[in-house]
């Protein structure tokens, strides 16, 4: 593990703001989808701390799941799979506690469930394509749209934190 993770690190610095962009719509996806079967699935569980633990673990495994899905879109190796759901699991579970104890909730939110719409958009298209390859290119198209607009929305995000007075007051 620790090898992989040194090998990793070349590849993280070379495309740092890709990844962090990448991993930040990953994970809010999955925190929204989460929150959208929480009323389905999880709230039938009396006990809360069965509850909590199937929460948890419903997490984990659709880190482990999207990680393994974007390695096939990409045509990834997986020698570094593990380390990248791993890496994925641990910011995700980190984003969860700004989610619900930070005034982060709305942009996680928003850019949840823009992620999700296009999904979901590219999901609709594939049933309907007649060709993988139209399938890929819409896929690339709208990954892009949607990076261009999650790195806009944290540059904003970034810039209202930086400008907010009561911070600067401590």
């Amino acid at each position: 593990m620790l090898a992989n993770i040194q090998n990793v690190m070349p590849i993280l610095s070379a495309n740092f703001n890709d990844i962090i962009v990448s991993g930040f719509i990953m994970v809010s996806a999955i925190i929204v989808a989460i929150g959208l079967f929480k009323p389905i699935l999880f709230d039938r569980i009396k006990n809360n701390q069965v509850r909590k633990v199937a929460l948890a673990f419903s997490n984990v495994a659709l880190c482990f799941f999207s990680v393994f899905v974007i390695f096939l879109i990409k045509e990834l190796s997986f020698e570094y799979y593990l380390t990248s759901a791993i890496a994925l699991t641990i910011t995700c579970i980190i984003t969860y506690w700004l989610y619900e104890n930070t005034c982060l909730r709305n942009l996680i939110g928003t850019i949840g469930r823009i992620a999700l719409k296009k999904v979901a958009n590219i999901a609709i298209f594939a049933v309907n394509a007649d060709d993988i390859n139209e399938i890929k290119t819409e896929a690339k198209k709208v990954a892009d749209e949607l990076k261009a607009q999650t790195s806009k929305s944290l540059k904003k995000a970034t810039n209202e934190i930086k400008e907010d007075k009561d911070l600067k007051g401590l």
